[in-house]
């Protein structure tokens, strides 16, 4: 098969540094590994970091059967601002122009948002007579008005109204819709204005089995001098972005409640960067079991999980992600969870006894939680059972492989209609 995959905002394969790999970076190795030709599309622009990886419009070639297309556009600093807005408009009108000059593909995974890119993505697939699945990661443009006064939700929705119709226009267009989780695919199809059918799956959010043996001694003191870690204290560690739809502030005022004796025997790592990074490391600075280390590259962040006891998943009140990826990264390494999450992380973690959820705002159940892990028997229990889970349904490899059997299958449905 040809694949295209569009997606912004991941991390790309490129560079001297081994990259913490995603979603899209992972179903691409898988389909490379399966023998087909997967193209990428994206942005030159890295939307975590902020920075550009290439000046202009780049072609990046990986091997043989694997290529990335980087198109080049505005930068912007802001998650939430005009310039991202103008950088997804202007990356989707490109996309649509610089297709027209490439091999047309035998099917399109497209992750939405960004909704112009998504519009786009649909459009070609119809005029090529293609397949396209639209694989829903966050719930635009809902997420947008949520974060408005209640007074102003419907100016809001009358303000995103052209949104509100490309975004259906896009789902009624799909062959299929898929979604990180049940309630991200069901989302996709009421803007569908249907019923589920064969082709719209659960592609859970999978994380690669960690290689066991590969953190040398000397990288892992390394790392834990230049950050401060002690290991041999009891470790709870956030790894995201430090944006509007996170919450350290509930965490940091409890911490400050815990008594001096269990501050000396614990350290908290908040691993990453973001708009709120300087609040809420401000905001902590007298805590001295309080670490904040910035961006972290792969390996580091890999030895910072693996000597971590506990994964810190703090979420802001009404944060719309349903099953996110830092609850599988915890799960790969067997971290027992403290969640703020409700809907679908709360029950999993129910189900599988492999964390406990707080109330957003309160910090009095986190700082509960946090001594609930401090009970060796009890956070051993659940360590056991967060690996187990991840073992049985979130392991890269067989989610990833599920997925391609999937595409193999709806491309030779559509040659077979098409003659």
């Amino acid at each position: 098969m040809n694949i295209w995959l569009i997606t912004l905002g991941e991390p790309l394969p490129n560079g001297a540094v081994e990259k913490r790999l995603l979603r899209t970076g992972l179903l691409a190795n898988e389909l490379v590994k399966k023998g087909h030709k997967v193209t990428w599309w994206t942005s030159t622009f890295d939307h975590t970091k902020k920075e550009k990886h290439a000046e202009n419009d780049t072609e990046l070639t990986i091997n043989k059967q694997y290529k990335i297309f980087m198109l080049d556009s505005v930068p912007y600093v802001k998650n939430i601002s005009f310039k991202r807005l103008w950088n997804h408009y202007n990356i989707g009108k490109k996309f649509y122009k610089a297709a027209a000059y490439q091999q047309k593909p035998d099917i399109i995974v497209c992750s939405f948002p960004t909704i112009e890119l998504s519009y786009k993505s649909v459009l070609l697939a119809q005029k090529w007579r293609i397949p396209i699945i639209l694989d829903v990661r966050d719930l635009w443009p809902d997420i947008f008005v949520n974060i408005v006064p209640f007074p102003l939700k419907l100016f809001a929705r009358i303000l995103l109204w052209p949104w509100y119709k490309t975004t259906r226009k896009s789902f009624r267009g799909s062959t299929a819709i898929t979604g990180v989780s049940k309630q991200y695919r069901d989302w996709g199809l009421r803007y569908a204005g249907r019923t589920k059918n064969e082709n719209d799956r659960v592609i859970p959010l999978a994380y690669p089995k960690p290689v066991e043996g590969v953190l040398s001694s000397i990288d892992i003191k390394k790392t834990l001098s230049e950050f401060g870690v002690d290991s041999n204290k009891l470790i709870f560690i956030f790894v995201g972005t430090f944006g509007r739809t996170y919450d350290l502030s509930v965490p940091i005022r409890a911490i400050r409640k815990l008594t001096e004796e269990e501050k000396a025997s614990t350290q908290f790592i908040f691993c990453g960067t973001g708009d709120y990074f300087t609040e809420w490391k401000t905001h902590a600075d007298c805590e001295k079991n309080i670490i904040f280390t910035g961006w972290v590259e792969k390996k580091q962040l890999d030895i910072l999980l693996k000597i971590s006891d506990v994964g810190l998943a703090a979420y802001a009140s009404g944060a719309p992600q349903g099953l996110p990826n830092k609850i599988i990264e915890y799960m790969s390494v067997g971290l027992p969870i403290i969640s703020s999450l409700k809907g679908e992380t709360k029950e999993l973690l129910a189900k599988t006894k492999s964390g406990i959820s707080y109330n957003a705002n309160d910090e009095a159940e986190f700082l509960s939680a946090v001594r609930n892990m401090m009970i060796d028997k009890e956070r051993s229990e659940m360590s056991i059972n967060s690996r187990r889970e991840y073992e049985k349904n979130y392991a890269a490899d067989e989610v990833y492989a599920e997925w391609v059997s999937h595409m193999e299958e709806m491309v030779k449905k559509s040659k077979s209609h098409t003659g």
